[in-house]
């Protein structure tokens, strides 16, 4: 196997254990709905992007087929890699969203670590 093909499947086999790992976090839908509207555009956007490439055209590895052709019409017209967009878009939203989460885990471990050092506390 050659260096580029074992690159590529390298990626992709990182791509997929991310994804896992994402959704392995909790619920894979953000919580707040100003993120969950963006997280939907990021899926719109990668579904318009896979039917507009076309199935010939399709392939999971970052390597390009060799009876394709460049296509420049839909979301390529605007972007360059709206598959990849759609990805980052899509799974960004459930990293802040899941900091935001851990974030208010955290103040509430804190408080509960200070609360139970000032109860159990001894004043004189």
């Amino acid at each position: 196997m050659g260096t580029d093909k074992f690159k590529a499947y390298a990626l992709v086999f990182i791509q997929g254990i991310s994804i896992v790992l994402i959704l392995l976090t909790g619920w894979p839908l953000a919580g707040y709905i100003p993120l969950l509207i963006i997280q939907i555009a990021g899926v719109i956007l990668g579904i318009w992007a896979v039917v507009v490439m076309g199935r010939e055209n399709t392939n999971i590895t970052p390597l390009v087929k060799q009876d394709s052709h460049l296509v420049t019409n839909g979301p390529y017209a605007f972007i360059r890699h709206p598959m990849y967009s759609a990805v980052v878009t899509s799974h960004i939203i459930l990293i802040s969203f899941l900091q935001i989460r851990l974030m208010f885990c955290n103040n509430i471990a804190v408080f509960v670590y200070l609360a139970s050092f000032v109860h159990g506390r001894r004043y004189p």
